[in-house]
């Protein structure tokens, strides 16, 4: 982790799925030598990430998935952005979306999506940030519920209230062996998301 290391972070892995578990100690031994693992009893990543923001010690926290996607070495960049500019949320977005048709999908698919919210970053799917522990847990449930989507109602209603959201911005790792997805099923769930949202911005 170089210079960017987080020394005093204690690190909390959360396996949203039992087959997530290896990938989640393997994350834990990347950001640092002592880590826990905590048991998530509800399925979902939204749900798993809440458990892992409240198990989580200090003021700070940071969120990111246990696949090669998201480099360990980016966690002290993001905390340390985050306390030292003055922001509420620092968010890393993918400059590159993939290869292929995947990544030429995925890419459109978050234009649209940043269009149909009016969300201000790039990359509205990817739940790669840092933030303040009291602040994400003080966000409403229904932030917290179902898979990657979750991230568009985080960042939706952080705008609502207001936080300064800052974007890091960095090159993906192309192998995907560790995250794949499926495009067929997050489709309909990116668009039943914008749904809700859109409703609960309507109060």
């Amino acid at each position: 982790m170089g210079e960017h290391a987080v020394k005093t972070l204690r690190t909390v892995v959360i396996p949203a799925l039992p087959r997530d578990l290896a990938l989640a100690q393997k994350k834990g031994r990347e950001l640092l030598k002592g880590f826990e693992v905590a048991i998530n009893t509800s399925p979902g990543l939204a749900e798993a990430t809440r458990l892992g923001i409240e198990s989580a010690w200090g003021e700070v926290v940071v969120v990111m998935d246990c696949d090669d996607l998201h480099p360990a070495y980016m966690a002290g960049i993001l905390a340390r952005k985050l306390e030292e500019e003055g922001y509420d949320l620092v968010k890393a977005s993918r400059i590159n979306f993939g290869r292929g048709l995947r990544g030429v999908l995925s890419a459109r698919g978050n234009r649209l999506i940043r269009r149909a919210l009016g969300l201000q970053v790039s990359d509205c799917t990817t739940c790669f940030y840092a933030g303040y522990r009291y602040k994400l847990l003080d966000l409403p449930e229904w932030v917290w519920h179902g898979h990657g989507d979750y991230m568009m109602a985080l960042l939706s209603e952080a705008q609502a209230r207001g936080w300064r959201i800052a974007e890091f911005k960095y090159i993906a790792p192309a192998d995907r062996r560790d995250g794949s997805t499926s495009l067929r099923k997050h489709v309909p769930m990116y668009l039943r998301r914008i749904r809700v949202i859109r409703q609960e911005a309507r109060g």
